[in-house]
């Protein structure tokens, strides 16, 4: 092509060529000397013809070879493409039976991690409708039982055995609040307080849960006042309390510390859990907060324990941090922010104080439990209107639209909740007050109550709790 240097054929084919051309030579050559000899005077004439046909053939003999020389080559490379192309497909039928086999093993464990949520909602909502039912029942027995310690005379073997149920009743109260941990069905509602104190009255059962083997120290600050959900920074704690103990199938220390710290973001109480246990790698530590990842042995561990610790801190505005050591132990810091103002503390306010509503729409499902708290009511001199469920409430409420001042009502009741009633009230602007009794709610009607703000008395509770938090109503 014109423009373009001329380039020499490779040797291969300046090797076949000079192949052709020689036999086209040799062919030549033999026919002109026997022409030569034979017709002697006729060689000028013969000598174009014989010269020009075996030159031709001689040639095309000598492509011939070149051409199956070449043919010769491209299926020698033809072959090891081929050869090279089966070791990729083979390689790629490698990678495709390992991504099916890891996908295989993704969805076997997604099926197994689904399996075991259903498994644990199915428990929450037995232990949440334990819960419910219980914290019923206790709500009648430490009205009962109060009243009685209130009736009989002090260092009398009477008061102390009522004094005993009581006692008793306090610690199932304490189990039915851990079952509606378990369950998450626990209405969330952050207050002011001393988590020094909140931790020291910890103790006692974290001691009783790690048993003999495992020795529990404590360095707990004076006066460390954060403002979270009380119930749940118990939860934190007794996770990380557990978890640690698991971390010491021999025995061993955990100790546990909060303690003021100071930092340029701000102060914070800094709440850590420490053992000296089999500690983790630095592999494992990357994935304890996963939901489902657990180091221990099959149907021991939920693998929720951290993931919901951290769920918990991460809500209350607040870090959490974990520090671990093969065979030397582990340390986990939870940090929340430090409430410096005193006056900020959540206090009850005194019953005698304030004056008492003069009616009140009860709302409650549970006839004997209706009864037990219109009872306290009347005896405190309130006129009560009781309904069984939302419609027998909204009823009343239509009947006396101004005349009801606080509505009292149950969360969970069967054709709807007690939000509904307070609901309709509000845009209806009726002018009375709500207290919503709770010892179990659903997760979307516990984030009803935490977004409105709204009064809530947990079950169980006292004749006197009641008529307080009906006193403080504004």
């Amino acid at each position: 092509m014109a423009g373009q240097p001329h380039q020499s054929p490779p040797n291969a084919w300046r090797r076949y060529a000079t192949m052709a051309l020689g036999c086209a030579f040799l062919v030549t050559s033999a026919a002109l000397i026997q022409h030569k000899v034979v017709l002697g005077l006729q060689w000028s004439e013969i000598r174009v013809h014989y010269f020009v046909v075996p030159t031709l053939v001689g040639a095309f003999f000598g492509l011939l070879i070149v051409h199956v020389q070449l043919m010769k080559e491209q299926l020698e490379r033809l072959s090891q493409t081929l050869l090279e192309r089966e070791s990729q497909v083979k390689a790629l039928n490698g990678q495709l039976a390992a991504m099916v086999e890891s996908k295989s093993n993704a969805l076997e464990q997604t099926q197994n991690e689904l399996a075991h949520v259903q498994k644990i909602e199915l428990a929450g909502q037995l232990a949440g409708g334990i819960a419910h039912d219980f914290n019923n029942l206790l709500t009648i027995v430490f009205g009962a039982v109060d009243e009685l310690v209130e009736m009989l005379p002090a260092e009398t073997q009477e008061h102390r055995l009522a004094t005993e149920i009581l006692g008793a009743a306090e610690r199932a109260t304490s189990l039915t609040q851990q079952l509606l941990h378990f369950s998450h069905k626990q209405v969330v509602q952050p207050t002011t307080f001393d988590a020094s104190k909140a931790l020291r009255g910890l103790v006692p059962m974290l001691e009783r849960a790690l048993g003999r083997s495992v020795t529990l120290h404590t360095e707990l600050d004076e006066r460390l006042i954060v403002r979270a959900d009380r119930g749940q920074l118990d939860q934190v704690v007794v996770n990380l309390v557990l978890n640690a103990r698991d971390a010491l199938p021999d025995g061993g220390n955990i100790t546990l510390a909060a303690h003021h710290v100071s930092r340029r973001g701000g102060d914070v109480i800094l709440i850590a859990v420490e053992d000296d246990g089999v500690g983790m790698t630095a592999e494992t530590l990357k994935h304890v907060t996963e939901p489902f990842f657990t180091t221990k042995t099959q149907g021991k561990g939920t693998g929720l324990g951290l993931s919901v610790v951290q769920r918990i801190v991460s809500t209350s505005s607040g870090e959490l941090q974990i520090h671990s050591t093969p065979h030397v132990g582990t340390k986990v810091e939870v940090s929340l922010p430090e409430v410096n103002t005193e006056s900020s503390l959540t206090t009850p306010v005194k019953a005698i104080d304030l004056p008492l509503v003069d009616n009140v729409l009860l709302v409650e499902d549970d006839a004997v439990l209706r009864e037990f708290v219109s009872k306290i009511l009347r005896t405190a001199g309130c006129e009560v209107f009781e309904a069984g469920d939302v419609r027998q409430a909204l009823e009343l409420l239509e009947a006396s639209p101004d005349g009801l001042q606080v509505i009292l009502s149950d969360v969970v009741l069967p054709d709807g909740s007690g939000l509904d009633v307070v609901q309709w009230a509000k845009e209806r602007r009726a002018p009375n007050r709500s207290l919503l009794m709770t010892g179990y709610a659903a997760a979307d009607l516990s984030q009803r109550i935490t977004a409105e703000n709204l009064n809530v008395l947990h079950k169980p509770f006292t004749g006197a709790k009641l008529i307080e938090r009906l006193r403080a109503l504004r």
